[in-house]
């Protein structure tokens, strides 16, 4: 979001009619920029994406006549862009000084230079990861269902063509903005027609840049969510193809225009509706009747946390839960409090005096359940009440929910 908003209020900036538009353009395009940095670790593409275009266009400025037109037009625009961008961008700057292990996040854990990762072939590594993730987007895609649908590619067989078509005209329109960028041009024509490719270059940059963070690891390859900052630009890309075709379609020679026109219409009507449909099937057909589709997103915890708000007794409630998992109830029952209390399900196997509770207890104590006290295990954890029934043979299985694939979410037990 922060990305298309970036370049839509850069594009106001050039189109300003007024004083009061360039002026507020170009704050937002700064603000823009710098709230992207908040969101996830793959927006820093947009760094060397900005800082390349900005080169290349001081590069044709240069060469001009007469020179730094543009610098004479939007040097203004670029400073309240930057002042902008600093003050959106400061309190994480600060943050990072204070705490600078949470920059790089867990980068070095799945990074294709980790011996553990790449078996001492990093440019074979690399070559397998570059390969996977360009056919994630027409055969075989990501096989989280929290970011895909299992396997599926990421674009539709409909859109999967153009997109192709689209990528390979982007690639050459962008080498002749290089090119010319770096050459002195023929004349003040020449110097036009060349800015003319700058959206070109800037999709192809977008979209090569945003590879970045996934050509550089080797877990869980192709990876949507790694993959996240190409998505405007994906989109892009095949509606610029099939605009391409569409303006040349008047221009074909056909024999009979009758036949033209029903040809393209009957082309548009199976595009769009096979896409349509095709998103259709996936979505609310495949994912919606799939298992494993909702188990990642855990919509176990939802009936969990409905429990527990009922219930609201917290010194009589334990829930036995990761702390990953724990995350979603934390949130689904805030405005009860978190009526529970927390048990970690890997101590369970060892016994009543290692149980622990509370995910930032300093020390492990024992488990001492009382009558009335309630047990409760999610879907994750529902083999870990083989344990407690070891230990508890006193505490009675009271109630089973199961979702409407037949799988138990969540079973309670009383003492």
């Amino acid at each position: 979001m922060f990305a298309l908003l970036f370049f839509y209020f850069a594009t106001r900036v050039v189109q300003a009619k007024t004083r009061l538009e360039y002026w507020l353009s170009a704050i937002l395009t700064g603000l823009s920029f710098g709230l992207g940095f908040y969101t996830y670790i793959s927006y820093r593409m947009m760094i060397p994406l900005v800082a390349m275009t900005a080169l290349l266009l001081l590069a044709i400025d240069l060469r001009s006549r007469p020179k730094w037109q543009l610098l004479k037009k939007y040097w203004r625009a670029a400073v309240a862009g930057m002042a902008a961008f600093g003050l959106s961008i400061s309190w994480l700057v600060l943050f990072f000084g204070q705490n600078p292990e949470w920059l790089t996040g867990r980068s070095g854990q799945i990074s294709i230079f980790s011996p553990s990762l790449n078996n001492g072939d990093v440019w074979g590594t690399f070559g397998q990861v570059a390969i996977k993730t360009l056919a994630g987007f027409v055969s075989a895609g990501d096989l989280n269902w929290r970011h895909n649908v299992s396997g599926f590619p990421f674009l539709s067989p409909f859109v999967a063509p153009f997109w192709i078509l689209g990528l390979l005209f982007l690639i050459i329109q962008s080498a002749i903005f290089v090119f010319k960028a770096l050459k002195r041009p023929a004349g003040d024509m020449a110097y036009k027609t060349n800015l003319m490719r700058l959206p070109f270059f800037l999709l192809t940059a977008w979209f090569g840049l945003m590879l970045v963070p996934e050509l550089l690891t080797a877990e869980g390859i192709p990876h949507g969510l790694r993959l996240i900052g190409v998505i405007p630009a994906v989109f892009i890309i095949p509606a610029l193809a099939i605009i391409e075709i569409i303006g040349e379609l008047p221009h074909l020679k056909f024999r009979f225009s009758k036949f033209r026109r029903r040809a393209a219409n009957l082309a548009l009507i199976i595009f769009l509706g096979g896409s349509g449909l095709y998103g259709l099937q996936t979505y609310f057909g495949t994912a919606g009747n799939s298992a494993e589709y909702a188990y990642a997103f855990r919509s176990d915890l939802t009936v969990v946390s409905d429990y527990l708000n009922a219930r609201d007794r917290k010194q009589k409630t334990y829930l036995v839960l990761d702390w990953f998992s724990q995350q979603s109830t934390e949130y689904l029952t805030t405005q009860t409090n978190q009526p529970y209390r927390v048990i970690d399900p890997e101590t369970l196997w060892s016994g009543p005096q290692k149980v622990r509770l509370g995910r930032f207890a300093d020390e492990e104590i024992g488990l001492r359940l009382a009558a009335g006290d309630q047990v409760i295990f999610a879907q994750s954890t529902v083999y870990d009440s083989r344990a407690f029934e070891k230990f508890f043979p006193e505490a009675k299985l009271i109630l089973k929910e199961r979702n409407r694939f037949n799988e138990v979410i969540m079973m309670v037990y009383e003492y």
